[in-house]
């Protein structure tokens, strides 16, 4: 069977599952998880795997006094890394980015291009040059 963190789309199914388990048996009345908290699950790499996640959100449930599982409730080792804002799937490439922006300033401007390099903070000569780049011509 692949690492958990080569099936990250089983987190959340499998944080519900142990969820939904530990709440009964501690008699807690936990609706869910923060979007931290799931951002936290998602991101985490699990060199525990299955059994860690499970151990995570046990000790989760038994801290927790709220109605979803806070960031202050898991363990510090996954509390303390840095964590993406959002998952590997959408992340944009900066490229990507640009390219948006530039068109969508164009557009703002019906195709004024002076005055999309006004708003971009950039030359009418570099607009030019990343047009090209992007083949946005």
């Amino acid at each position: 069977m692949p690492s958990l963190r080569e099936r990250r789309d089983d987190i959340p199914l499998l944080a519900h599952h142990f969820l939904d388990r530990y709440r009964e048996r501690f008699g807690k009345d936990i609706q869910g998880f923060t979007t931290e908290v799931m951002d936290t699950l998602l991101t985490y790499d699990w060199p525990g795997n299955v059994r860690e996640l499970e151990h995570v959100i046990e000790r989760a449930v038994i801290l927790e006094y709220g109605k979803k599982i806070g960031i202050s409730s898991l363990p510090a080792e996954l509390r303390s890394r840095p964590r993406e804002i959002m998952s590997s799937k959408s992340v944009m490439r900066l490229e990507d980015m640009e390219r948006q922006l530039i068109q969508s300033t164009l557009r703002f401007f019906d195709g004024k291009r002076d005055s999309a390099a006004r708003a971009l903070g950039i030359s009418t000569a570099t607009l030019w040059r990343k047009l090209k780049k992007y083949n946005l011509d």
